[in-house]
């Protein structure tokens, strides 16, 4: 797998990459996205959705400082007042990410009694106005992700008016989450899983809408989903499988970018340590790095007692790189004789 350490190939247009991962709350950080670039080498990474008054009138240095190891990346962008919206879509730009995205897809109680997320598809004038303060504010793509509609407003003709307003006020790409958001009360969770698919509005609202790019959002869990979309759809987004199975993430990875080399997670787990190290000496504490890995050995012998060491004693305020090492020592034995170059004790200290 090519670990390239700054990549340009999708940055000019990095929503049109056949692969990206999803904007995460509590997740794609800018931990978590140096950890997912290691698995996904070429695929698009978001931030979590940032509010877009934390933007411009909180610590912005804080909220979107990352990486150039992290490029293609897009910053996702919350808000329902076009002029604070522009705003911070300006910042981002400044920031030098390669794209900035409008969330109208998030149902959870909280975003929607801030009067944004999913429930602005039910407002799409309010939506139109700020994709073209987003479009005055930079010349960066602006994307908008939504879904399909939400519990009072759905239906396809409701969505492709939907899709050609964002057309006409210069949208760059939309990304649908090919479910309803249920506003009714329905959890988040209920939200991510129990509205039924409908892949099949997403094509025809493609081939009705061509001037436009279009990524498919939902369901796609595993390589055999990926390959089936990919025959009507060029671009997919994947979420939490991402995060929870970074074996598969990076089995789809292989399968778009016809990447023939082997996934290794203790590969990846080398890469990150040298992240780790640097990171706490900046004064990063080990938790919030570690967090994220804690599903990067998934299925080998010994990953439990691994998670569990790192939940344990990462979260200690003394916790330092030996605690990093001690966790990748719980793998069994096997799974150390079978890369032995990579034992903890010898080339992850050296890496």
């Amino acid at each position: 797998m090519n670990f390239s350490p700054y990549l340009t190939h999708y940055e000019a247009n990095a929503h049109l990459n056949p692969l990206s991962i999803a904007p995460m709350v509590d997740h794609t950080d800018r931990h978590c996205r140096r950890l997912l670039r290691l698995v996904a080498p070429e695929a698009t990474l978001y931030t979590e959705m940032i509010v877009a008054q934390s933007i411009v009138y909180g610590d912005s240095r804080q909220i979107l400082t990352f990486s150039p190891e992290e490029h293609p990346v897009i910053a996702q962008i919350a808000g329902a007042d076009p002029a604070i919206v522009g705003d911070a879509t300006q910042i981002v730009a400044e920031y030098g990410y390669d794209a900035v995205n409008l969330n109208v897809g998030c149902p959870s109680k909280r975003v929607k009694n801030g009067g944004f997320g999913a429930c602005l598809m039910e407002r799409p004038l309010e939506v139109f106005a700020i994709v073209r303060a987003m479009k005055r504010a930079t010349e960066l793509p602006v994307t908008v992700k939504c879904r399909l509609g939400t519990d009072r407003i759905n239906g396809f003709d409701q969505l492709r008016d939907f899709a050609e307003g964002l057309c006409d006020s210069g949208v760059d790409g939309i990304i649908v989450h090919a479910r309803i958001a249920d506003l009714s009360g329905a959890s988040t969770r209920y939200n991510l899983n129990i509205p039924p698919l409908d892949w099949d509005m997403v094509d025809v609202l493609q081939r009705d809408i061509p001037e436009v790019s279009f990524t498919l959002n939902g369901g796609l869990n595993n390589v055999s989903s990926v390959q089936n979309v990919r025959s009507w759809i060029d671009r997919v987004m994947v979420g939490r499988i991402a995060i929870r199975r970074p074996d598969v993430l990076a089995s789809m990875h292989a399968s778009i970018y016809d990447d023939t080399n082997e996934y290794s997670p203790w590969v990846v787990a080398r890469r990150y340590r040298k992240y780790v190290t640097e990171q706490l000496a900046l004064g990063a504490p080990l938790r919030v790095m570690t967090r994220h890995m804690l599903s990067l050995f998934h299925g080998e012998k010994g990953a439990k007692r691994f998670r569990q060491h790192l939940s344990t004693h990462a979260n200690r305020q003394e916790a330092a790189i030996e605690t990093f090492d001690d966790a990748l020592a719980c793998l069994a034995d096997d799974v150390l004789t079978r890369s032995p170059e990579l034992r903890p004790s010898e080339a992850l200290s050296a890496a």
